[in-house]
């Protein structure tokens, strides 16, 4: 009932009455209050949070939202308000009118133009690397220098701006962490909270180490000494010296990860559309079920696979384990 007094707008011959600038004046942390201690009063304060004209024009009627202590606080900082409801984590608070206003009007003014950009980049550099790794760098096109050259720039663009970016952003975060004192022990080791909250950034910090490592085991860089040895593929940006390769086959495996870290992050562009973001959350939300499937189609492939191995038959796919292990794999995946 005080919630109710207090947002209940009234008027007089001089001025109109409404507490909401009041009530965040004197408890700007209103929200994350009642989103831990009583989240049924939430929905009374969102709905005293609008305004809905009782006139109705061509079948629609005005509605004012009051949005300015739910985007920044007293010191002009953004509020840690919605992060409080993403952290009570319930749908019906959320899909309130007044917080999907607040939502829509934060994202289409403020985090989208930024994250297009970022991921834009991220794409980008997806784009570099498997252009200097799986498209440019065909071994029929080894001999001459021009196909080797625009592999080289491609690689060396990565190394020189995208990873230094990436390596920047995480030395900053820690750095804001430790300022900040938000850290979390994992095993007696101090973590950034956001490491553990937020899967993107461990897999940010790992995408930035399998680069690192890349470039400390690039192919090209190591042939250049040994670019004129009288080899077959022998020439400038070759990365077909015998001295190469011993290294070449885990470059390619981190190669791979890299490859895997890049698409994962570039997830959150379902984000763009509504109906592939619910599709990816819900594919997420299937895939420990997956994962159970597999264990028990495993189990199943092993015992049979087992019991044919050591009964007897005539079938010659089925004579030793390896086989028939093999065989009902390839059954339960309907392959040849």
């Amino acid at each position: 009932l005080i919630i109710e007094d207090l947002l209940t707008i009234r008027a007089d011959r001089e001025k109109y009455y409404y507490g909401l600038d009041d009530l965040f004046q004197r408890h700007p942390d209103f929200v994350e209050i009642l989103a831990t201690r009583a989240t049924t009063l939430l929905y009374t304060l969102f709905d005293g949070m609008m305004w809905r004209s009782h006139l109705a024009q061509n079948g629609l009627r005005r509605a004012n939202y009051y949005v300015k202590h739910m985007v920044v606080d007293p010191q002009g900082s953004f509020p840690e308000a919605l992060e409080s409801l993403v952290t009570l984590k319930d749908p019906k608070v959320v899909l309130h009118p007044f917080i999907i206003c607040t939502t829509d009007l934060i994202w289409s003014g403020m985090v989208r133009h930024r994250f297009v950009l970022d991921n834009a980049w991220l794409f980008f550099t997806l784009l570099l690397f498997v252009l200097s790794h799986g498209v440019l760098n065909h071994p029929e096109q080894q001999d001459h220098l021009f196909p080797r050259a625009k592999v080289f720039s491609c690689r060396l663009l990565i190394y020189l701006v995208a990873l230094p970016g990436f390596i920047r952003s995480r030395v900053r975060y820690v750095r804001e962490a430790i300022k900040e004192n938000d850290l979390v022990m994992v095993r007696g080791i101090p973590l950034p909270q956001r490491y553990i909250e937020n899967w993107r950034e461990p897999a940010s910090l790992l995408l930035a180490m399998c680069l690192l490592m890349s470039l400390c085991m690039e192919p090209i860089f190591h042939c250049f000494p040994h670019a004129s040895s009288g080899f077959d593929g022998d020439g400038l940006f070759t990365e077909l010296c015998p001295e190469a390769r011993g290294i070449r086959e885990a470059y390619n495996i981190i190669s791979m990860l890299v490859i895997v870290l890049f698409m994962a992050l570039l997830m959150d562009l379902a984000t763009l559309s509504a109906r592939m973001n619910a599709y990816v959350l819900v594919a997420l939300n299937v895939l420990p079920e997956l994962f159970l499937l597999m264990i028990g189609v495993g189990f199943c492939i092993l015992m049979f696979a087992t019991c044919e191995a050591v009964s007897l038959n005539d079938v010659e796919s089925f004579q030793s384990f390896p086989l028939a292990l093999l065989r009902l794999l390839q059954y339960s995946i309907k392959t040849n």
